[in-house]
């Protein structure tokens, strides 16, 4: 596709997208943009103009201008996937979970967007977490047998409630 041009600034004032010259893991549709990962951070591009990542102005930063956040946390934090929740994108590294998210606020901006910690599950990144309506499922293979985690109550403001759903069948899975 035509990624689309820087119209104004430099690259102070619009600085190039963090996926480029990286490898981009996966990408997802969010809240009317597409969200790019890549390495350890996640980038949305200008609402309704999906393959747009740069700012309109460099004057003052608009709603629907792109999003680029870093997840941050003393494990590598390579994001390999992620699934919308009501409460905002869950995105799941091999080690981590974390949760990108307006806050309080209703309205996902540039200004309002945050990248925060949700938890701490080994996640295998050969697979794909799954909505399960309400809640998220994925897989965890770092030990002899495969499990099957589900993340259920999804909130910035406390720890999500985790299930181990596979526990009773764990040799047959």
């Amino acid at each position: 596709p035509d990624w689309g041009k820087r119209d104004v600034g430099d690259d102070i004032t619009n600085s190039k997208p963090t996926f480029i010259g990286k490898p981009i893991q996966n990408m997802t549709f969010f809240r009317n943009r597409i969200a790019l990962l890549s390495e350890e951070n996640v980038i949305l591009s200008r609402v309704n103009d999906y393959y747009n990542f740069w700012v309109k102005t460099a004057m003052a930063i608009s709603n629907a201008d792109p999003i680029d956040l870093q997840s941050s946390s003393t494990f590598p934090t390579t994001l390999y996937d992620a699934v919308e929740s009501n409460t905002g994108l869950v995105l799941f590294s091999a080690n981590e979970q974390f949760l990108l998210s307006s806050g309080a606020e209703a309205l996902l901006t540039p200004e309002t967007a945050k990248v925060g910690y949700l938890s701490s599950y080994a996640f295998n990144s050969a697979t794909k977490p799954v909505s399960l309506g309400t809640t998220i499922g994925f897989l965890n293979s770092t030990a002899k047998n495969a499990r099957f985690y589900e993340l259920a109550n999804i909130s910035n403001r406390q720890q999500p409630d985790v299930m181990e759903q596979s526990k009773i069948i764990d040799r047959l899975f």
